[in-house]
């Protein structure tokens, strides 16, 4: 079996785990960058599609074509009135996210970050501490990927890894 882990957002990461660890892999969630539709000049970031269908092909490969055995686990995107902005292009990018597991054929499920962080980090933490934690735990359980300074491990891509080892760990 094939676990991708999603960690939702432009600023989120994909995490791949085979059941027997031989296989992992991580990437930043690849994004492009283009002026808003938006009357004021700024810009903004989305799913760069083609490109995430490509990381997913990896998982696809490593269950040799059959997406019966690849299972993504998508975190809900954060919905906060109050960070309409970030709401919006958390949303957004879910819902490309989404769609283009539909268009493949692999099979989902959702996971709230309580869920998978209840299993994976220390109790008792507070939410600024989470992130932290995350990179330390992942750090640990996937040497491989923390190397130096030109480590894929960092605080935004942490949390992919993780929520593919708990699904692994749950085996889903």
């Amino acid at each position: 079996m094939v676990y991708i882990g999603i960690d939702n957002g432009v600023t989120g990461a994909v995490g791949i785990v085979e059941t027997e660890r031989t296989n992992v892999f991580l990437f930043p969630t690849p994004v492009i960058r283009e002026l808003s539709y938006t009357k004021k000049k700024q810009f903004v970031h989305h799913l760069d599609v083609p490109l995430f269908a490509t990381i997913l092909t990896i998982a696809e490969n490593l269950a040799k074509g059959n997406t019966n055995h690849v299972l993504a686990v998508l975190e809900r995107p954060m919905v906060n009135p109050e960070r309409f902005k970030a709401t919006l292009s958390a949303v957004t990018c879910f819902m490309q996210q989404y769609t283009v597991l539909r268009y493949r054929y692999i099979p989902f499920r959702y996971i709230d970050s309580k869920e998978w962080q209840r299993e994976m980090l220390p109790s008792g933490l507070e939410k600024e501490q989470l992130k932290d934690a995350s990179l330390d735990v992942a750090q640990r359980l996937f040497p491989v990927l923390n190397l130096g300074e030109s480590t894929i491990l960092t605080k935004q891509t942490a949390d992919a890894i993780l929520i593919a080892e708990y699904a692994r760990r749950k085996q889903w």
